[in-house]
């Protein structure tokens, strides 16, 4: 996959900023990530983070850390720094995950 692969969709009617609901197209399938998106100089963070979308459960860590390196290329940022939600459902509910730091690509 390349950075030309994914393209990025802000949901306008149900975004607010700093709460965006972005769709991440990709050849592989879609998917819909909601958080609060602060942009930086050299980065961008993602705070309480939820994922869904019809990729969101076929796709790998591997998978979806490569697409978050991309997506930094794409938009010009050193790094993403993913913060997630608490958990609702599947794993652990009501565990809240640890950061992840996603450099871009070289």
């Amino acid at each position: 996959m390349r950075v030309e692969d994914i393209e990025l969709v802000v949901d306008q009617q149900l975004s607010e900023d700093p709460c965006f609901i972005v769709e991440v197209i990709t050849t592989h399938g879609r998917l819909m990530v909601m958080g609060e998106i602060v942009v930086s100089s050299d980065h961008l963070v993602i705070e309480g983070m939820h994922v869904g979308g019809d990729a969101a459960r076929r796709w790998g860590w591997s998978c979806l850390r490569r697409i978050g390196r991309l997506i930094a290329e794409k938009l010009d940022v050193e790094y993403i720094e993913i913060r997630g939600a608490v958990r609702t459902t599947g794993a652990s509910p009501g565990r809240k995950p640890g950061r992840v730091r996603l450099a871009r690509s070289r």
